[in-house]
């Protein structure tokens, strides 16, 4: 924000509860504030990145850990999921380019893996209840070979699209 104070030009910043738009977060914050909640999670969600580099998934750090591929033959990015600050894994990111027969499986094994379900409405998400998205450390580290595989699975089937 920039204001005039005693005749001098003085920029600050925009206070949190008044800024609009997309925020992001560094580093960082996220890494350490996922590490208070969980303290091993950093180290696992490092690994599983490290999983997935061979396949093409990159971190792509916002608001939160979005999990993306980009592929030749789709306007956008893929976005698998993202994490959050909290440990959240919601794999909500739109998903409108991808037909319904490839993010349903993907979707059914994080569910199966987890004992959760497909939300479906406005959004569709993997839940473990109907409303929550599942926490990371549920997947992580026990299901990471899993997870990967489905990733992987899911790009094969984008990739013959």
């Amino acid at each position: 924000m920039v204001t005039i104070e005693q005749g001098e030009i003085v920029v600050k910043p925009v206070a949190p509860d008044r800024q609009t738009g997309p925020q992001t977060i560094s580093s960082s914050d996220f890494w350490e504030s996922l590490g208070q909640r969980a303290p091993k999670m950093p180290d696992a969600i490092r690994a599983l990145l490290a999983a997935l580099e061979p396949l093409g998934v990159y971190p792509d750090l916002k608001a939160a850990l979005n999990l993306k591929a980009d592929l030749p033959n789709l306007p956008k990015p893929v976005n698998f999921g993202y994490i959050t600050k909290t440990g959240k894994f919601w794999t909500d990111p739109n998903l409108g380019s991808v037909p319904e027969t490839i993010w349903r499986p993907y979707f059914e094994t994080l569910a199966r893996l987890i004992g959760g379900q497909i939300s479906t409405g406005s959004t569709r998400y993997v839940s473990v209840d109907g409303r929550s998205a599942p926490r990371i450390d549920q997947f992580l580290p026990k299901h990471q070979d899993d997870l990967v595989e489905a990733i992987a699975t899911m790009l094969r089937a984008l990739n013959a699209e």
